[in-house]
């Protein structure tokens, strides 16, 4: 309705093991340099996976890879968790892609789009890149 304001979802510790979980499985698959839960435009938290086989691979042959990981199970949740994690909450980005950057600032001022500190999570990964 016009004039209502979204609230985005909250990060809270279930939906960080849940994704903590879900890039240990996808590493066997996918190399990943940085990972990132971030509420986007609909207020809906979406876990951004940074790799360089975007560049090669491209996004559909990544999104396949993550579906043969969810697959297994046909989404990763954990009690408490606010939503399961489907291929609908997940998004691929280029290491030279400008919303890094955008999403490390709000990360680091907390001015993105009037999210507060908890609508981001950063996931560092060592190895595997």
């Amino acid at each position: 309705m016009a004039g209502e304001q979204m609230l985005a979802e909250k990060i809270d510790e279930p939906i960080i093991r849940m994704g903590k979980e879900f890039l240990k499985r996808l590493r066997k698959r996918i190399k990943i340099q940085s990972a990132f839960w971030i509420a986007v435009d609909d207020g809906k938290l979406k876990l951004w996976i940074v790799s360089p086989q975007m560049d090669t691979l491209g996004p559909r042959r990544l999104f396949d890879r993550t579906q043969e990981v969810l697959g297994r199970s046909p989404s990763i949740s954990y009690p408490q968790a606010q939503f399961p994690l489907t291929l609908t909450r997940i998004g691929f980005l280029s290491p030279s892609d400008p919303f890094i950057g955008e999403a490390i600032l709000h990360r680091q001022v907390n001015e993105f789009a009037n999210f507060s500190p908890d609508d981001s999570f950063f996931y560092v990964i060592v190895g595997n890149s």
